[in-house]
Formats: structure tokens, sequence, C-alpha cells
């Protein structure tokens, strides 16, 4: 795992590397997908619902070949993904550890909003912003517009 998401894991859960994997995992199957490039596993990443349904709340874990991973392609992808997940929960949302400035600029990029610097987060506090991305219902309802979701099976991303 990439040192800045033990760092992430370990100050908000108090889990190590593969206990992250297992939760993230488990508390995401039906929205819970692999990135491979050439082979190799680079990263899991989904979406865990909340408890009532309502709100989603996202997540990646990467390892060292996660940079080999070709940016465009992967930033389309991912823009399509939270597209797709805003649609179905109407709200995303999480915390992103202060210093994890490559994950805060990717996330900017795919259209969540940085809202707050929570100073004390996490089971090892730490400060951590929280990030959210809500679904546009006014351009939404002006296109009088249906839409679908998938049938929430798990998914890889492949590039090559």
């Amino acid at each position: 795992m990439r040192d800045e998401d033990k760092k992430e894991v370990w100050s908000s859960h108090g889990m190590t590397p593969l206990e992250a994997m297992k939760f993230c995992y488990d508390t995401s199957k039906a929205e819970c997908n692999t990135i491979m490039h050439k082979g190799n596993v680079c990263a899991m990443f989904g979406v865990a619902p909340s408890p009532d349904g309502n709100v989603g709340h996202p997540w990646l874990l990467g390892n060292e070949y996660f940079k080999d991973v070709p940016k465009i392609a992967f930033v389309k992808q991912s823009k399509q993904f939270v597209k797709d997940q805003v649609d179905k929960y109407g709200c995303l949302t999480n915390y992103v550890h202060f210093e994890n400035t490559v994950s805060i600029q990717w996330l900017k990029y795919i259209g969540f909003s940085i809202t707050k610097l929570i100073e004390d987060y996490g089971v090892n506090p730490e400060p951590f912003y929280e990030f959210v991305k809500v679904k546009d219902v006014c351009n939404n309802a002006s296109r009088n517009s249906v839409s679908t979701t998938s049938d929430n099976s798990s998914s890889n991303i492949t590039t090559t």
C-alpha cells in the first residue's frame, strides 16, 4: 500500500493495510473495484453505503504500481464512476488526510469539493479534509431525464 494510504487508514481507523483492504471490501462488496495495469493489481476502490443507503462513502487504496497507471484513462474512468455513484446515492462524502496532496488534487479534478478541515479526525487523530459531491438536481430536473443504475456487480478497470 502507498505510504500516504497507510498513514490515512492508520490515522482514521487504526487499521493495518490488510485490515483496511478487508474492511473496505466487506463494506463495499456491491461497489468494490480493482485497477489493473500490465497484469498488476494497482489499486482497489469503491463506495460504502451509509446505513440508510442515502449517502455513499468513496475510497481508494493504491500500491506501488498505482503510479504506473495511465493518468488520462484513470481520470476519465474516475469521473464516470463518480457520476454513476452520485446518480445512485445523491451524495458522496468522505475524508482525506490533509498531507495527501495527490489525492486532494485528483478529488478536486473529478468534481469533489473540499468542504472543511477537521483538526483531530479519526482513531489516531490527525487533520483531515472532508470532501463532498452532491447530485445536481436542478440540471437533472430541467432535462426531465430518468437515470438508471448499474446492476451493482463488482467490476475491474483494466488499462493497457
